[in-house]
């Protein structure tokens, strides 16, 4: 019997290991591109997508096109964003 928990206890470990592996190389491939999902983006600047495409049309954010016409933006265009948006901030008090 302890046999067997020890085998499942192995099982477990190695599965989540594998997991994280994966993840992992899904991220770097990502991170290979430097581009980033209209969704990710959003997560990033921790804002919800309606606000993403209100940034976008008042012009804060010009995102790249893939031939699909998906949204892409880069780290640095979102880091310039925010840093442009805090500059301002500090005006309007």
């Amino acid at each position: 019997m302890q046999v067997v928990q020890e085998i499942c206890n192995y099982f477990v470990r190695f599965w989540i290991a594998f997991r994280q592996a994966r993840e992992e190389g899904v991220r770097m491939a990502k991170n290979r591109t430097g581009l980033m999902t209209a969704r990710e983006a959003a997560k990033y600047l921790r804002v919800s997508m309606f606000t993403l495409s209100k940034i976008e049309s008042n012009g804060g954010l010009v995102p790249y096109r893939t031939p699909g016409v998906h949204r892409r933006y880069s780290l640095r265009m979102l880091n310039r964003y925010l840093n442009n948006s805090r500059r301002s901030s500090r005006f309007r008090r």
